[in-house]
């Protein structure tokens, strides 16, 4: 719900009164993952759904999933989709049947 939010570890670690180790290791063991990984994977997901409905623009959907720019969000969703934002909504669109994360 807070995607738009500084979700940094180090942020993470303050508000649960944590170590970065400990909150890194326990994230680990229960979701298999690293807390920022768990991030990144919950905006790329919430930026594809918004790229789908169409409405808004990819400058908008940067914001709302925590980037600054739209340049850095574009690099990032690429590593995630190996398409750029953009190429995702118009490839996706015309096939509308496919996982939407699906390379």
């Amino acid at each position: 719900a807070n995607l738009d939010q500084d979700l940094s570890t180090h942020t993470l670690e303050k508000v649960l009164h944590l170590s970065a180790a400990r909150l890194i290791d326990a994230f680990r063991r229960s979701r298999g993952t690293t807390p920022q990984d768990f991030v990144r994977k919950q905006r790329m997901e919430f930026a594809a759904m918004q790229l789908l409905d169409g409405n808004e623009t990819i400058c908008n959907i940067a914001k709302y999933v925590g980037y600054a720019n739209q340049g850095a969000f574009s690099e990032a969703f690429k590593a995630m989709t190996g398409m750029t934002p953009s190429r995702f909504r118009r490839d996706k669109l015309s096939h509308p049947y496919q996982n939407p994360l699906d390379r």
